[in-house]
């Protein structure tokens, strides 16, 4: 089995709807993209890094972490694992 570190396209189009908006329905600055947040844990979990040392290319490790630690919360990284997981094992 491959290690998942980034999405395909597919994986991706999967997992979209899941995803809160990345835009506030009151304004302000736009979130993070989803994607490249995603990415990131995935980086993260994979290669065994610590939050902080993440690649500059993901943004602030901070960022990162908080959207996970709001995926978890509230249960959406489980469903995010569970379309992954099985695909990945069939290598997809």
């Amino acid at each position: 089995m491959r290690k998942l570190t980034e999405l395909t396209v597919d994986q991706w189009e999967r997992i979209k709807p899941l995803l809160p908006p990345e835009q506030s329905p009151r304004g302000g600055r736009p979130a993070k993209d989803n994607r490249l947040m995603l990415n990131a844990m995935l980086y993260r979990y994979t290669t065994g890094v610590t939050w902080r040392e993440l690649p500059v290319k993901f943004g602030p490790w901070q960022s990162v972490y908080g959207r996970f630690h709001s995926w978890v919360k509230s249960g959406l990284w489980e469903q995010i694992m569970s379309i992954l997981i099985p695909r990945a094992t069939a290598g997809d």
